[in-house]
């Protein structure tokens, strides 16, 4: 019996390997204003949110934040799909839930490219709602996002978890009244007091059961 019903992933780092990709679009636009970082000291910062970043290195180098951000948003679609790679194991855990009689959910910073990486991974057919940023929600640890989606399907929290790799995700869920996971393949989200931490889909399965 699944311990949850109604699974609430965050997109980035969580269903699909999509760091290395953030980081070299946040380096390009660190590079635009004179700054040259390496991959170690920008990644931390990224992995606790774009804000995070901007405002850390806009700080250190007197660059204004929301110049960064632009040129982060500039450069974060010159990849193609090739470097949107979902996790081991990320697609038969949908379905797992699904085929148990629960359902997921999606909330993410991400914008329109995000519908291009599930229609390519043929996984758009997973979710049954789906909240990204052109929704215009507060951002992430905001709960209004989950909060609407909870409404709206009429769901009782205690039957709800979010699951991300930031504390941002963590805290997004727990300041909605429902449960969390921390999945974090990459070893960098900081522990969240009650809250259990997985490294892989199979190491995740061991949630599902009561």
């Amino acid at each position: 019996m699944m311990k949850y019903r109604h699974w609430f992933w965050d997109f980035d780092g969580t269903l699909f390997n999509t760091y290395p990709r953030i980081c070299r679009a946040f380096q390009k636009s660190l590079a635009d204003a004179g700054i040259f970082e390496e991959t170690a000291d920008i990644l931390p910062r990224l992995k606790q949110s774009l804000e995070t970043a901007t405002k850390a290195y806009g700080a250190r180098f007197n660059v204004p934040p929301e110049v960064l951000l632009a040129g982060y948003h500039r450069h974060s679609e010159e990849e193609g799909l090739e470097t949107m790679q979902p996790y081991p194991g990320m697609k038969a855990f949908l379905q797992l839930v699904i085929d148990q009689g629960g359902f997921n959910y999606l909330y993410t910073h991400r914008g329109e490219s995000l519908f291009k990486a599930l229609k390519n991974e043929d996984i758009e057919g997973c979710f049954i709602d789906i909240v990204t940023s052109l929704d215009g929600f507060p951002g992430k640890p905001a709960p209004d996002a989950l909060l609407f989606m909870m409404n709206k399907h009429g769901l009782n929290p205690m039957e709800c978890v979010m699951v991300g790799d930031r504390t941002i995700d963590l805290y997004a869920g727990l300041n909605a009244g429902m449960n969390a996971i921390c999945l974090d393949p990459d070893g960098f989200c900081p522990p969240v007091d009650g809250v259990p931490v997985y490294h892989s889909y199979k190491d995740i399965t061991g949630a599902f059961e009561e």
